[in-house]
């Protein structure tokens, strides 16, 4: 199959010609030199250039949803010639929607034949079914009891959840919970590319940050109300987080900007357009002024509002696959990154290139955590460590000062997807894709409590006193576990 440029030529004089643009026409016959060939408009069939871009934008469109058995995915999303296309089923899960059972490798048959590890007590357990879609992002208040959720429905959720060992329950022991407020991001008919991606309460507890696939971030108020609407992105947001004194909301989007928004104006405040060559995936403030940005483009750039300009500060280096998270250690000198190239990396400020290379995992790391230990922690005399999830089902622990991993948390039957340390740093729970949800002691690796409530587990957080743990799922529900004795 082939052809040459005075075919592709005709093709679009043929168009000029039906569509009314004779002067155009005209030119356009000249200065391509088709009076220099044998080609002549009457001779290509009417539509032609339409037909052939239609049926060359369907394989496209087969190309990019079809899957590695062949069947398609589903999409409700138009394709078309020049908007970039986010696949509706393209997640992040703060998201960064994007790598939905990318890997489901088992572990090992000696793992899956160990004594079960002790559940929940089922008086400990509530399960809330209020969305109607998967539900990717959460977060606790931290100074109420109140959970926020994101979804798929377009929906975000503020649960108030009194803080008792048992939510509440009936007669039968199911248990019981207020009506959560709905925070709707679109309305009824306009629920395509809503998906929220994003959920943050400001560090007073006053205000909740919501990120959404339409590109608008959005300012509520605990009562559920809606504040401000902060439009300047063209593209879904992956990233939305508050400075430390909710002063500012920076914003990182698939559009491969960040901008960072004043909250008492909510005017953007100043705007990295471009900044990186791929989209946003997260994003992680160092202080008040100072933040940085990981990408898909495999860079990760620090900025600060007090430089003039928009180039940034440092731009690390390193990664050979898309940046999947960042973020700052207690005292903010070390930057820990994870990607897709299996390693995890730490940074200085000052340098270009990573202080720690750490490459033990076999696949993709797709969440890091700093545990709340350390210099510049609330438990300043435990040992700093710092907690990686990947794709290879398990979680590594590390000792960042000599680059190694000290523990390796194997349980999990599939990709780990999310993890969360307690307020003690006592504690790690990681929750996977498959449903498997384990607390791990972090002093000696062992399994105190676990749960499997169907479907994927996208996001964990505990709560402000580290005695609930809240676990999402692609299944639309939401598990809060009492992990009290």
């Amino acid at each position: 199959m082939s052809f040459n440029t005075d075919e592709v030529n005709i093709l679009v004089h043929r168009y000029l010609v039906e569509s009314g643009y004779s002067h155009s026409a005209f030119t356009f016959f000249n200065e391509g030199g088709l009076d220099k060939t044998n080609l002549r408009a009457a001779d290509v069939p009417p539509g032609a250039l339409i037909a052939y871009l239609q049926k060359g934008l369907e394989y496209v469109s087969i190309e990019e949803h079809i899957n590695e058995d062949g069947s398609l995915k589903q999409c409700e999303e138009p394709f078309t010639l020049i908007t970039p296309h986010i696949c509706s089923n393209l997640k992040k899960t703060e998201g960064r929607l994007r790598k939905d059972g990318r890997s489901s490798a088992s572990s090992s048959a000696q793992d899956l034949l160990l004594v079960p590890p002790p559940p929940f007590p089922e008086s400990h357990v509530a399960l809330m079914k209020e969305h109607t879609k998967e539900v990717f992002v959460l977060a606790w208040n931290p100074r109420y009891d109140m959970l926020a959720t994101g979804s798929g429905d377009c929906t975000g959720l503020l649960w108030r959840l009194p803080g008792q060992t048992v939510i509440m329950s009936d007669e039968n022991g199911r248990p019981i919970y207020e009506e959560p407020v709905v925070l709707r991001h679109a309305m009824k008919g306009t629920e395509k590319s809503k998906d929220v991606t994003c959920v943050e309460w400001s560090r007073d507890g006053e205000h909740l940050l919501t990120g959404c696939y339409d590109g608008i971030a959005r300012v509520w108020g605990r009562d559920g109300k809606l504040e401000h609407s902060l439009a300047n992105h063209e593209g879904a947001i992956f990233a939305l987080k508050w400075n430390p004194s909710a002063s500012y909301v920076a914003s990182g989007s698939y559009d491969q900007s960040a901008v960072v928004w004043d909250t008492a104006t909510a005017q953007p405040l100043k705007k990295w357009a471009r900044i990186h060559e791929a989209p946003i995936l997260d994003l992680a403030w160092r202080n008040e002024t100072s933040l940085a940005t990981g990408s898909a483009d495999k860079t990760i750039k620090l900025l600060d509002l007090k430089q003039e300009g928009s180039e940034p500060l440092q731009t690390f280096r390193g990664h050979t696959d898309e940046v999947n998270t960042v973020a700052w250690d207690p005292t903010g000198a070390l930057l820990a990154s994870c990607s897709d190239d299996t390693t995890a990396k730490i940074w200085q400020a000052d340098s270009p290139t990573c202080v720690q290379d750490l490459k033990e995992h076999k696949k993709e790391i797709y969440t890091i955590r700093w545990a709340p230990t350390g210099p510049g922690s609330d438990n300043p005399d435990k040992k700093k460590l710092f907690a990686s999830a990947s794709f290879d089902n398990t979680v590594k622990l590390w000792d960042v000062e000599v680059g190694k991993s000290v523990a390796t948390l194997t349980r999990h039957p599939k990709a780990v997807y999310a993890m969360a340390f307690d307020k003690t740093g006592d504690y790690i729970a990681s929750g996977a894709l498959g449903g498997s949800l384990y607390v791990w002691s972090v002093k000696d690796g062992s399994i105190v409590r676990s749960f499997h409530g169907g479907g994927d587990i996208f996001e964990i957080a505990w709560d402000r006193r580290g005695e609930r743990l809240a676990a999402c799922y692609s299944s639309g529900k939401v598990a809060v576990l009492d992990f009290r004795k």
